[in-house]
């Protein structure tokens, strides 16, 4: 398992939301909160990871990279890469 904290723009976003498979649909509401709270500059790094598992399929994080496309602009986070797919059933 690897973890950075990574300056996600809108051209990674858009690249790990194609590995988004068989997760939940996104929420549009959601997601125009989340950009509002980035554009406007009240988005706090907090540490919640964006969350990739072994084969590279995106676990956790559609809502927030969503909203990095939608806001138009480079967010930091921590991405985590490795994880088992056994630990997304927990």
């Amino acid at each position: 398992m690897k973890t950075e904290v990574k300056t996600v723009t809108p051209e990674i976003a858009k690249e790990m939301l194609k590995r988004n498979h068989g997760n939940r649909n996104a929420s549009d509401r959601h997601v125009e909160f989340l950009a509002e709270q980035m554009k406007s500059g009240r988005w706090i790094f907090d540490g919640q990871p964006i969350r990739f598992n072994e084969n590279g399929r995106l676990l956790d994080g559609q809502h927030r990279l969503n909203a990095v496309v939608e806001a138009n602009k480079p967010i930091d986070f921590l991405v985590i890469t490795g994880i088992d797919s056994k630990a997304f059933k927990v």
